[in-house]
């Protein structure tokens, strides 16, 4: 029981973002975040609204009102609201500043809705007529092209995308604005698990032979919300930050092949018996959609925020990877099993393969898989799920420590 509560209680502590930003000194404003329904970014809001709540801001968290608010962040919103911060789910189908209170001002706007020109321009009208100190958008590193050259610099060819236009709608309003550019996000409360449950599934599935794009050796950055948010937040007061694209990612990039075996590694599974099968996506019609990331090297350096900014991250993915796993068992990954039609299609192709789905569907001539099943979910010690789903609930963290109490 103690070794469980040291375990939830570091969980709690980690995910809870005591430490992933601490400001150096209380700042004074009012800062308005306006968030999307979910995806890539879904999670931002509530983390950047913790961190400026901590340097002393007034926040008010203008919520798409068609996100799900059963789903994580959206539904420890009331984290936020006892923090003092004014959640307001509004209509973005028209003018979104209609959901503001009549007469309210703000002096600094991050917007993690507009995904164009369009969508943009009510809010960053606003800002302009608010006079904000920043005008903070959250646009994309995927709008840069591909390239051999690897870090990739904000100063790289980008395509012609609507975040693209958000950038150059912000200069040409003459407004102070500041533009991130995130890559693959992860941490607590996601709202899109994909990047990282790729690897997971595969390997609490026990997959013994793991599809891999070409060959599995290019880089990626994987960055966690907190440090994300931490980077964004660095803009108050700074005026190094105005006029300037930064980067947003972690100061550490890993290969998938390596990523593939550190999951294995905190999973508890023998990365030694995984077969890596390198594939052409392109002879399986599976060039997107299948695999979490680009096929070439991608990520981006971070170098300029690190210097302009004075930001570095707080965590670290390979750390991380081994919470990643109660937060995949708590989301019910690893009571079924995804379908991987596709990796026994690619797979199909060894002489002598058997495919994954047969042998899962036939535990009598397969015992070995049922048993490498058992093995990895025994290694990985599932919490129960009401332990840990909403890692981040006061109520559950309270209630740990009711029961250790009357344990002792």
């Amino acid at each position: 029981m103690i070794a469980l509560f040291a375990i939830y209680l570091f969980y709690f502590v980690s995910c809870h973002g005591f430490v992933a930003y601490s400001p150096t000194k209380m700042s004074a404003g009012k800062a308005l975040i306006v968030q999307n329904k979910g995806g890539g970014h879904g999670e931002l809001g509530y983390h950047l609204a913790n961190i400026l709540t901590a340097q002393g801001i007034s926040v008010t968290l203008l919520q798409d009102n068609s996100a799900n608010r059963s789903k994580q962040p959206f539904s420890s919103y009331s984290q936020l609201e006892e923090k003092g911060v004014n959640v307001i789910w509004g209509e973005f189908s028209k003018e979104i500043s209609k959901n503001l209170p009549e007469n309210e001002k703000f002096d600094f706007v991050f917007d993690n809705f507009a995904k164009n020109k369009e969508t943009a321009s009510d809010i960053a009208q606003k800002a302009k007529s608010w006079g904000v100190k920043n005008y903070v958008y959250v646009s994309s590193a995927g709008m840069y092209k591909n390239s051999e050259e690897v870090p990739l610099l904000e100063t790289d060819p980008v395509k012609e995308t609507g975040q693209r236009e958000v950038e150059l709608l912000a200069e040409e309003m003459d407004l102070p604005w500041t533009a991130f550019r995130p890559q693959y996000i992860y941490g607590p409360l996601m709202n899109k698990r994909d990047y990282l449950d790729w690897f997971f599934d595969r390997i609490t599935w026990a997959l013994d032979t793991i599809p891999m794009p070409h060959h599995g050796d290019q880089f990626v950055t994987i960055t966690r919300a907190e440090d994300v948010a931490s980077m964004m937040a660095s803009v108050i007061d700074n005026p190094k930050a105005t006029k300037q694209v930064f980067n947003c990612a972690s100061t550490r990039s890993i290969t998938y092949n390596d990523l593939l075996r550190r999951v294995a590694e905190a999973c508890g599974s023998d990365y030694s018996k995984i077969k890596i099968n390198p594939y052409d996506p392109k002879k399986f019609g599976v060039e997107n959609g299948f695999f979490p990331f680009r096929e070439n090297h991608f990520f981006v350096s971070c170098d300029k925020a690190v210097n302009l900014l004075n930001w570095s991250p707080e965590f670290d993915l390979v750390e991380d990877l081994e919470w990643y796993k109660y937060s995949y068992i708590a989301a019910g990954k690893a009571d079924s099993p995804p379908n991987f039609e596709t990796d026994d299609a690619i797979n199909s192709k060894i002489e002598g393969y058997l495919s994954w789905g047969e042998r899962f569907g036939d535990k009598e001539r397969h015992p070995d898989l049922h048993e490498n099943l058992e093995s990895i979910r025994k290694t990985m010690i599932p919490m129960t799920k009401e332990y840990y789903i909403g890692m981040l609930d006061k109520h559950k963290y309270d209630s740990a420590i009711e029961h250790h109490s009357q344990e002792h």
